[in-house]
């Protein structure tokens, strides 16, 4: 999993959380979103080394994204 393209995504996003950006950036978020998903599966597999409950859980369910009225 590649955590530094989560990072450079929401660093960019921090700089240029518009509509346009996003929209022009759409394939990056989706990249990074891939990643994310990817690691919060792989936190759930290490907790549900020793917490079971955790692992009916799908990554995708468990994150959203905001959007702006803007």
């Amino acid at each position: 999993m590649n955590i530094q393209l989560i990072v450079d995504y929401l660093s960019a996003l921090s700089m240029n959380n518009n509509r346009e950006w996003y929209h022009a950036n759409k394939e990056d978020y989706k990249r990074a979103n891939a990643e994310f998903e990817g690691l919060l599966q792989a936190l759930m597999l290490e907790i549900g080394k020793f917490d079971s409950s955790i692992l009916h859980n799908n990554p995708k369910d468990l994150t959203f994204k905001i959007v702006s009225p803007f």
